[in-house]
């Protein structure tokens, strides 16, 4: 892909680090106004997030905090997708009868108990989008019902 960075700039001096700066932020700029084009459909994780500006409750205390929330945020753990190294059928709910997602785990699931009331008139986007309290509320949810570790 050859594209032109058109870059308004002054003529002076600049040192590598400005140069950096400005080719990482016009790249960004231009990710971010790809990632707003996609779907929601197409994409678990644009769903949720509506750019591809860094969110600050990705950076968990807990390693495993972290990557779980990662895992809900994309829609991928190993209890939703397993089954594809397994070449088995998609799984489903023991309780409900219903697809394994991760939605249907944080939302509607008849097995999972302390679900938040906040959960109640929620979305799957407002419950993973960048808010410390819903994201401390959602692993607590899942931690409290012993579902971390099917992550």
């Amino acid at each position: 892909m050859s594209t032109t960075l058109n870059i308004d700039v002054n003529h002076h001096e600049l040192f590598l680090d400005e140069i950096k700066t400005i080719i990482k932020k016009k790249y960004l700029e231009e990710w971010n106004t790809k990632w707003v084009n996609i779907s929601p459909n197409e994409n678990k994780l644009r769903k949720i997030k509506n750019s591809v500006y860094p969110w600050k409750t990705s950076n968990r205390k807990s390693r495993l905090d972290e990557v779980c929330l990662m895992r809900m945020r994309v829609g991928h753990s190993k209890i939703t997708h397993s089954h594809l190294f397994r070449r088995e059928d998609r799984p489903l709910c023991d309780k409900c009868q219903e697809p394994t997602t991760i939605e249907h785990i944080l939302l509607y699931c008849r097995n999972m108990r302390f679900r938040p009331p906040s959960f109640s008139s929620a979305s799957i986007s407002d419950i993973l989008k960048d808010n410390e309290e819903s994201i401390n509320e959602a692993l607590q949810f899942l931690k409290r019902n012993n579902y971390l570790k099917n992550l």
